[in-house]
C-alpha cells in the first residue's frame, strides 16, 4: 500500500537552497526526503518537550483544580 503525501512547496534563498542540496546529498537524501526527516525530527522533540513538560506540570494543575476559586 502507497502512503499517501501532500504537496509543499517551501522555498529558500539561493545560497540556502545550495546549502540544502549540499546536506541532503550528504546524508544520502534527495531534498524532499531531508526535509521531511527534518520536519519529522522536530515534532518528535516538540512531542519529548511537551511529554517532559506535562511530567512536571500536568498531575499539579489536577491537583490544583479544586483549589482554585
Amino acid at each position: 500500500m502507497d502512503k499517501l503525501t501532500s504537496a509543499v512547496t517551501v522555498k529558500f534563498a539561493p545560497d540556502d537552497a545550495d546549502d540544502l542540496h549540499a546536506l541532503a546529498s550528504s546524508r544520502g537524501m534527495e531534498v524532499s526526503e531531508y526535509i521531511r526527516h527534518l520536519v519529522l525530527a522536530d515534532r518528535e522533540e516538540a512531542r519529548r518537550q511537551f511529554d517532559a513538560l506535562n511530567r512536571i506540570f500536568g498531575r499539579e494543575r489536577e491537583t490544583d483544580k479544586g483549589n482554585r476559586e
